[in-house]
């Protein structure tokens, strides 16, 4: 987790005041290493602020997420391959089974629809263990 831009900037006014790095790094329990980078980013960027996150875009956006779960709703029994499938004829992208699956559990969709029944036609009970 990145330190906050307060504490940056009294980490770089101390050495800006005359203090050495390390002496600064053992004042506020940083690493020597961490003032340089911040020395560094000032000089490079004019600021102390943090780089952003940068990650991977979402398969199916968050604002696409209500078509998604309409999509799902739509074929309720679906494997998860089968959803593969019509998504990319659907929308002509293609998803990998994992990713399918993480936007499925993203959009609070559970899968199992239908009870499951016994050979005999019984429905299953949820099984208790007993306590001694």
């Amino acid at each position: 987790m990145a330190y906050s831009i307060d504490l940056r900037t009294r980490i770089v006014t101390a050495v800006d005041r005359g203090m050495r790095v390390s002496e600064v790094a053992q004042l506020f329990l940083v690493t020597d290493k961490t003032v340089y980078n911040y020395l560094q980013r000032r000089q490079a960027t004019g600021s102390l602020h943090a780089k952003p996150i940068s990650g991977r875009r979402l398969s199916i956006p968050i604002e696409s997420m209500q078509d998604f779960i309409f999509f799902l709703s739509e074929h309720p029994e679906e494997t998860l391959a089968g959803y593969c499938e019509m998504w990319e004829e659907r929308t002509g992208k293609r998803l990998a089974s994992g990713t399918m699956h993480n936007a499925i559990v993203r959009a609070g969709w559970t899968r199992k629809k239908k009870q499951q029944s016994r050979a005999n036609g019984k429905q299953k009970s949820a099984t208790r263990i007993k306590k001694r």
